[in-house]
């Protein structure tokens, strides 16, 4: 910050520059500047807005940049670049995630990416995809919902195709216009969509002057029994007006049941919506006490355990322990047990963790512990937990505690594509697992990242072609060749065996696979075997998937 312009002039100027901007850039100016804007607001860098490209490259292009992520975190990393709209950012963080692009159907990455690219109103992004062949099938109705005119206009211009559920979708997100312009296009020829989805989702996402509209021109289509949904999307809504919408479709007819207070659960004022809904005969049931616990709603199921409701299982303790809630599991007031401990482990909780061992043990620090009272809680199913969470000091933590472990614990982290800590285990001398089951986990991702650091590390294939045969029937091509080319042993006659069954049920990504193995394999090979007749169970399979796609 220059010493001529007071600081006071220097924060309006700033104030026209992107939020990140601040952080990644004038903060470094000197330290003047760095030491004005410390506040929060200026020291944390929002992925979801566009990030300079300077500063993106100099914390994400480092060759180890990602690999403390598990793969959840690499997902959104990419998601929330794709948000901000900037493609050199978003092609940087593809290529230090590892994370595949393609437009093979089995990449449904490459489909969630575009659908939040499109949600986000970022065109340049979602034309970036659609040049290299992403599946769209569900961009239309992630913009529809967001009101994204622009990227509907485009898409439905490239070619998507018009369906009922972009229709839903603008209807659930409110964007009446939206939702009137593509009532407007749906040809005369089609049949019409179905009223009483469209109605729930207008009662979720539309105030009542319109779901009344709707219901005027859609009303006569709609089953008795739809009205129960209708009132489902409007305990549910985050209009202002939602307890009209209750109030009028209960003059229609809709009947009160418990599935209306589920959906009510769910909203982040759940607590205000159960007490009203209840006081207005709507019975409230034990699954909403793990309602309430899966999205955080404590005041919800406080109100709940009040009325004298409580959880038929475990499930609602487990759900806690999993999201690292310990006041709703002092809350909940169950005794504390293993499962929840693991679960809590997985989470990557250290706090629920330590929590819940103190509860399960005497109520004392657990440094305070005796070495008996340690070891009885600590187990190899708590370690291999913890190697899925991605929390590399809950493990050193249970390590120096003496946890027991074993090959589950690379297992787990090679599902959770966490490639510090497979690195961490094997430094320390964690076993390996002798089945190659880490390969066939990391494949079903297409995570290469975690594929090439088994094969440094040296992880075993286990019996001869079972990696192979376990991933030839939902990997890529290029996952396929991978392996292959890393010497992963094949039996070529189970392989095609395989597929072939696995044809019968699902064609789905099935061509490019069958011709991948049909041209690794050897074309010689192929006749020799008598394989050229299985070509027409592929055909036939393939001509039953698009009929049924039509």
């Amino acid at each position: 910050m220059s010493t001529q312009i007071p600081p006071e002039l220097a924060e309006r100027i700033f104030a026209y520059l992107p939020p990140n901007d601040i952080a990644c850039t004038a903060r470094l100016v000197n330290k003047a500047a760095a030491a004005h804007f410390s506040g929060p607001q200026y020291t944390v860098v929002r992925l979801s807005l566009p990030v300079p490209e300077h500063a993106f490259k100099h914390h994400w292009g480092r060759p180890d940049a990602t690999r403390g992520l598990i793969w959840d975190q690499r997902v959104t990393l990419v998601r929330l670049t794709a948000r901000s709209g900037c493609i050199a950012n978003l092609e940087l963080a593809l290529d230090s995630t590892e994370l595949p692009i393609s437009s093979s159907p089995s990449c449904q990455h490459a489909r969630r990416l575009f659908e939040v690219a499109a949600a986000a109103g970022q065109l340049e992004v979602c034309q970036w995809l659609q040049q290299r062949g992403c599946d769209s099938s569900l961009a239309l109705s992630a913009a529809a919902e967001a009101g994204q005119r622009a990227v509907c206009e485009w898409g439905l211009a490239a070619g998507w195709p018009l369906t009922d559920l972009a229709v839903y979708a603008a209807a659930r997100g409110g964007q009446v216009g939206l939702l009137e312009w593509l009532l407007q296009l749906w040809p005369q020829d089609r049949p019409p969509v179905n009223a009483g989805t469209l109605l729930e989702s207008a009662a979720q996402g539309c105030e009542l002057g319109v779901l009344k509209d709707l219901w005027e021109q859609h009303g006569e289509r709609l089953q008795g029994w739809e009205t129960l949904d209708i009132m489902e999307g409007a305990a549910c809504s985050l209009t202002p007006d939602w307890q009209a919408k209750v109030e009028w479709l209960e003059e229609h007819g809709a009947i009160k049941t418990h599935y209306i207070c589920d959906r009510a659960t769910i909203c982040p004022d759940a607590g205000e919506r159960l007490r009203w809904l209840h006081a207005r005969g709507y019975p409230i049931t034990a699954h909403q006490t793990y309602l309430a616990m899966k999205h955080n709603n404590l005041e919800a199921l406080r109100y709940l355990l009040q009325q004298g409701i409580r959880p038929s299982g475990r499930g609602a303790a487990n759900g806690a322990a999993y999201s690292g809630n310990v006041a709703a599991l002092e809350l909940l007031c169950y005794p504390a047990d293993e499962v929840q401990l693991r679960v809590a482990a997985q989470g990557g909780h250290m706090p629920a963790v330590i929590s819940l061992m103190r509860r399960m043990g005497r109520n004392a620090p657990v440094e305070l512990w005796g070495d008996e009272e340690v070891q009885r809680l600590l187990s190899v199913e708590l370690f291999d937990a913890a190697a899925k969470s991605g929390n590399m000091e809950l493990m050193r933590w249970l390590r120096q505690r003496g946890c027991p472990w074993g090959p589950g614990a690379v297992h787990g982290a090679a599902a959770a594509g966490w490639v510090e800590g497979l690195e961490w285990l094997v430094e320390q001398g964690c076993p390996m697992p002798e089945s190659g089951s880490p390969y066939k986990e990391a494949a079903a991702d297409s995570d290469m990242a975690t594929l090439r650091c088994l094969r440094r590390l040296g992880c075993p294939w286990g019996p001869h072609g079972k990696v192979f045969m376990n991933c030839i029937g939902q990997c890529e091509p290029s996952v396929l060749q991978f392996l292959l080319d890393e010497g992963c042993p094949v039996d070529w006659v189970a392989a095609v065996q395989t597929l072939a069954k696995w044809l019968a049920g699902s064609a789905r990504g099935a061509q490019e696979r069958w011709e991948w193995l049909r041209a690794s394999s050897g074309e010689v090979w192929w006749r020799q075997e008598g394989y050229t007749s299985v070509d027409a169970a592929l055909q036939a399979a393939l001509e039953k998937a698009r009929g049924e796609e039509e």
